[in-house]
């Protein structure tokens, strides 16, 4: 596994944004005129330590968000930009009203543990093991199974070195199991489950409140005596 004496967030996106070792996978998509692949930013939301590490499989691009896939991948800017959570528009990415429903789940949750109304980059942030984007999974369950995703492998350590989470939340049972096969040696803090948002789509802020309790319960038993102003 990849491991650097100092982490900075600026040296990880960078390294991130002209990654292209993953080219046996066949998922993985460049923009019409060249260049890498479609992906996201290492992390997205708080830039230095936080108490949440959200840890998804993948960002995924679809008909619904080509337009900040396409602007994202041209301009190490606009990279920086999203991961301070700030779209092409400038507004909040990962918010309870975001425009990617998958992530307000995240945005859920952070605001259920800490206070109504936090940004997300106040408390927490998202990574994902696979940082290129795809339509679906981009390998196979199985796959996951036999061996450690090769971009986990490269970037996780630097991004839990960077972000010092108090709690990783591991986003669906893929991930939750694939961190307990392969990367336990390397993640020292506690991994609470999270329920994937894609079992919540179309629900109302409400329900998904309702359905995510489990996991907010566990996280304010963990941050029991840290947080003040939680309605």
């Amino acid at each position: 596994m990849t491991q650097s004496c100092a982490v900075t967030a600026d040296s990880l996106r960078m390294k991130v944004f002209g990654c292209e070792e993953c080219t046996d996978i066949v998922h993985f998509r460049r923009p019409p005129h060249g260049g890498p692949f479609y992906k996201f930013p290492p992390v997205i939301g708080a830039q230095g330590n936080a108490p949440l590490l959200f840890i998804g499989i993948n960002p995924r691009r679809s008909h619904t968000n080509r337009c900040l896939h396409d602007w994202l991948v041209n301009s190490p800017g606009a990279f920086e930009q999203l991961a301070k959570n700030r779209d092409q528009n400038a507004e909040p990415y990962i918010a309870p009203d975001g425009p990617e429903e998958h992530y307000r789940c995240h945005a859920i949750v952070v605001e259920e543990v800490f206070a109504k109304g936090s940004a997300f980059e106040s408390s927490a942030a998202a990574t994902e093991l696979f940082l290129c984007a795809s339509k679906g999974m981009p390998v196979s369950f199985d796959t996951l199974k036999r061996k450690p995703c090769v971009c986990a492998a490269r970037y996780l350590l630097d991004v839990i070195k960077l972000v010092q989470p108090r709690v990783i939340v591991s986003v669906g049972d893929t991930v939750n199991e694939h961190l307990a096969q392969h990367f336990s040696n390397m993640i020292s803090v506690p991994i609470v489950f999270m329920q994937h948002p894609k079992y919540l789509y179309g629900m109302s802020t409400s329900e998904k409140v309702r359905r995510l309790q489990p996991t907010i319960n566990k996280l304010r038993e963990r941050f029991s005596g840290l947080i003040s102003g939680r309605t």
